[in-house]
């Protein structure tokens, strides 16, 4: 006896597709014969020489998956799918989905007439292909010869502008592929590097650390600045302005040595660097601004390339 219980929703696209047996069913997809249904809606049926399948686009997400499982399923084997706007019956021809396809590339070709924008008629034309694709595997499964008409109704013009977009979106998406592969090999060569080289590297060129890198420096170092350009950068990607540290820097250092040689924090309320705001001068001689934490080795380095002289007893 034939089994009607089938494993999965898949079994059931394939049985069908195969015309394994006569009807079978898992959960909310079934086949009687030649008609697939999702619940009680048909959305693929066998007609002579292929097959006739529902759009995905019109139906919620239940049916669209059991479409595509048909899809699948009906793969190698000629296929029309039906517009969005039009519903398959039982007495559904070959011949009204290629008219409504037709319809369909009419309607794209008079809008086309009365859009200029470029994205809006790559969108368009991208449509028109499609729809004139459709209606000719209509015509094909039909028996229709479409023999003298090789254009689809579509002028030369409208072809030459629609491969124009497509090589330029397969440019762009050329690009962006090559920038990911890119991104990929710049990430594998920085994992290869050694903290000593990378900071050196960062302080000659500005070369980012990486976040791996960056962890381990300020594990080991605190956060490390630069001077280029009038700016002063940090190890994080940021950068303020050199006169402005320049301005506060004598009160700032002077504040951090004296916090490290008292071995007791200071708060540092009121100071901003560009609106970052400094937060705190620990024991250790860190100085705390925002995310960063900048040791005095560091500080002490970048004040002699500003030539700025620190006031011990932090007054500025």
């Amino acid at each position: 006896m034939t089994r009607q219980s089938l494993r999965n929703n898949d079994e059931v696209a394939h049985y069908w597709a195969g015309k394994t047996q006569e009807s079978g069913y898992s959960g909310n997809i079934r086949f009687d014969g030649p008609y697939l249904f999702s619940y009680s809606t048909l959305i693929g049926m066998h007609v002579d020489g292929g097959v006739l399948l529902e759009s995905r686009d019109y139906h919620g997400v239940t049916t669209s998956t059991h479409i595509g499982l048909a899809m699948g399923a009906v793969r190698g084997r000629r296929v029309v799918s039906l517009p969005p706007s039009m519903r398959l019956t039982r007495s559904t021809t070959a011949a009204e989905v290629m008219q409504a396809w037709l319809t369909i590339r009419d309607a794209k070709l008079a809008e086309l007439a009365t859009v200029t924008r470029k994205p809006s008629r790559r969108k368009l034309l991208r449509e028109l292909m499609g729809a004139v694709d459709d209606a000719a595997s209509a015509a094909e499964l039909a028996g229709i010869d479409e023999s003298g008409d090789e254009s689809g109704g579509v002028s030369e013009e409208l072809y030459a502008e629609h491969r124009g977009y497509e090589a330029e979106l397969d440019a762009q998406r050329r690009a962006r592929g090559a920038a990911r592969w890119a991104r990929q090999e710049q990430a594998m060569a920085d994992s290869r590097r050694d903290l000593p080289t990378a900071i050196a590297e960062w302080r000659t060129t500005g070369k980012t650390l990486g976040y791996r890198l960056m962890v381990q420096c300020r594990e080991q170092h605190g956060d490390l600045l630069r001077l280029e350009a009038g700016y002063v950068h940090t190890s994080q990607n940021l950068r303020v302005s050199a006169s402005e540290v320049k301005s506060r820097g004598s009160l700032l250092l002077g504040l951090v040595r004296r916090a490290q040689r008292q071995g007791q924090a200071r708060d540092i309320t009121g100071v901003s660097l560009d609106g970052f705001s400094v937060n705190t001068a620990r024991a250790d001689g860190t100085l705390i601004v925002g995310c960063h934490e900048f040791r005095l080795a560091e500080l002490e380095r970048l004040a002699r390339e500003l030539e700025i002289e620190g006031d011990d007893d932090g007054r500025g």
